[in-house]
Formats: structure tokens, sequence, C-alpha cells
């Protein structure tokens, strides 16, 4: 799959056998059950606006902390990023230096390796204004443990609100 932007619109282009197979945009949608594998880097790449990625299955993204390799890595902004399941990656969903997104619902089991080298499920740098909604982390080692990374240059009254919010819930 390849994304671009023509027109000022993202396209979404779907490759079979090294041959285009149809473009999906609004015009002409296109419904399937989308399992984009990687191997070494990221599996998804977004760097675009107004980009929507919904239903994939991305897996086996490489496990380099230094390239942050990401099931999606995605630099934009009012990109949403919903219901997909992301497995085996080092990091679930990556937003660098993005505005204005959306990231909810996703299933994200991260790669089997222990705490101190496992990648955030969902990582934020120099992103603001992010929504972050309902996502549910995996990891093969413990359930229930969502590590978010940020930023650390993030407004402390910012950071004093959200450690608010989470005490509220738990």
């Amino acid at each position: 799959a390849a994304v671009s932007i023509q027109e000022g619109k993202p396209k979404v282009r779907i490759w079979k056998d090294g041959k285009e197979d149809a473009p999906l945009d609004e015009r002409s949608p296109f419904w399937a059950d989308i399992r984009i594998v990687g191997g070494d880097g990221t599996v998804l790449s977004i760097e675009a606006n107004g980009v929507v990625a919904r239903g994939l299955r991305l897996v086996h993204s490489g496990a380099n902390h230094d390239t942050v390799d990401a099931g999606v890595r995605l630099q934009g902004s009012g990109n949403v990023i919903e219901d997909n399941r992301i497995e085996d990656c080092l990091f679930g969903v990556d937003l660098a230096q993005s505005t204005d997104n959306l990231v909810r619902r996703n299933v994200i089991h991260s790669k089997s390796l222990e705490m101190g080298v496992r990648g955030d499920a969902i990582r934020l740098w120099y992103s603001f204004r992010n929504g972050i909604l309902d996502n549910d982390e995996y990891s093969k080692i413990s359930r229930n443990k969502l590590r978010v990374g940020m930023f650390p240059a993030i407004d402390p009254a910012d950071v004093e609100a959200l450690t608010h919010a989470i005490d509220h819930v738990v």
C-alpha cells in the first residue's frame, strides 16, 4: 500500500504482485481485510494530512530503537488511526511532530521483549492536541500495561492535568 497526496487530497493505492491494482479514495471506496507485514523498519509510514488508516492489521516491525521502528509512524495533521490491530511491533503508533490527530480503538501487541527494551504502545514526540482514546495494549510479557511516551519539554501543567485524569480513572 502507498499513501500519496494528489490534488491536495490523500490517495491510497494497493499494490499486488508489483502492479497497481486499484486506487482507494473517497470516490471509489474499497473494503478489504488488509494485512501489511513488515520486517525491518516501520510497517506503515504516513507523512501527510487528512489520512484515515482504519481496519488494518499491521504485523512485525523491526526492533531498532534508533530508527523508532513502529507499526504506524505518523507525521502530519488531521489524520485518524483507528480500529487497527498492530502486532509484534517495537512501538505501536509513533506520532512525531504531529498535531490534531486521532488514535483510537487500536489493539496493540508489542514485541516479546523485556520491559526495559520494549517500545511504547503509543509514542508522542513533539506532538500537540492529539486525541488518544480507547486503545488496548497487550504485551506478550504482561497484560494491562499501557506505556505512553511523550516529549520531555511538555508544559508541566499539561503533565499534571494528564496525571490527575489518569488517577481519576484508576
